[in-house]
């Protein structure tokens, strides 16, 4: 495995959840969440090999659960899931297209975010009012994002890759 290429996939997931962290804070006067689990995984299950793919997966996950009040893995574990269930499916989702990948951020988010909520929500039938409105807000927040993060992160290993192509070079 890649560690330059795992790290360099970490890079954006640490930018997300620093603004998805900021986003929380002004946020939270209203009484909300926003939650971009599924801009953790898609980028990457859809364009990365799987083993440097999910070895960012779950190091942004890791990264995701040092500040929340749930069992560490968690969110780790629930990415390297989606993360494998993407990863498969890669083969039928247009890459290019940003409507797809938008949609794809979005279901990710989707399933993620019940599946968090279904674990470690604690308030049952009375709390579905304050979880829906939290998703909403996940997910209009995440279409506006996505084609954003998903050039900020193709552009990244573009200029990467290119460096370290004429790094080679050079040195011939």
């Amino acid at each position: 495995m890649n560690l330059r290429r795992v790290a360099l996939l970490t890079v954006p997931l640490l930018l997300l959840w620093a603004i998805q962290t900021e986003v929380n804070h002004l946020l939270s006067s209203r009484q909300l969440f926003f939650f971009a689990g599924g801009l953790h995984v898609a980028f990457i299950a859809l364009t990365q090999p799987f083993g440097p793919g999910l070895a960012a997966v779950l190091v942004g996950g890791l990264l995701c659960d040092a500040a929340t009040p749930f069992a560490f893995g968690t969110h780790a574990a629930l990415f390297g899931f989606a993360h494998n269930i993407i990863f498969r499916m890669r083969d039928r989702i247009p890459k290019d297209d940003a409507i797809a990948a938008t949609l794809l951020a979005l279901f990710a988010n989707f399933g993620l975010f019940l599946v968090m909520s279904a674990l470690l929500s604690p308030g049952g039938p009375a709390a579905w009012p304050r979880l829906a409105a939290d998703l909403v807000c996940s997910q209009v927040i995440i279409t506006l994002v996505t084609p954003w993060f998903f050039s900020l992160q193709g552009r990244l290993l573009d200029l990467v890759e290119t460096a370290l192509a004429l790094r080679a070079e050079r040195l011939r």
